[in-house]
């Protein structure tokens, strides 16, 4: 499996990273890997407002951009995602 390094982090993000594996009982490591397979896994914003609009369209919608980011923003509510 390949590896990634990521080199000077903020020592206080790191930090509270760290605090975040240690409430979740995970190492650092299991942590970070559990976060970057999350994330890769979502889709980013374009692919939400594109996924929006298309969804819109096939139901006779129309949304204003605003509109859009809205779905988008409850869509991450729904996940748990900030």
């Amino acid at each position: 499996m390949p590896s990634i390094t990521i080199r000077d982090v903020p020592p206080d993000a790191r930090d509270e990273l760290a605090a975040r594996a240690r409430r979740n009982g995970q190492s650092l490591q299991e942590f970070l890997k559990a976060l970057l397979v999350r994330t890769a896994a979502a889709p980013d914003l374009e692919e939400w407002v594109r996924e929006a609009r298309e969804l819109a369209r096939s139901a006779g919608l129309r949304l204003s951009a605003e509109e859009v980011v809205a779905l988008v923003h409850a869509g991450r509510d729904d996940d748990g995602r900030e």
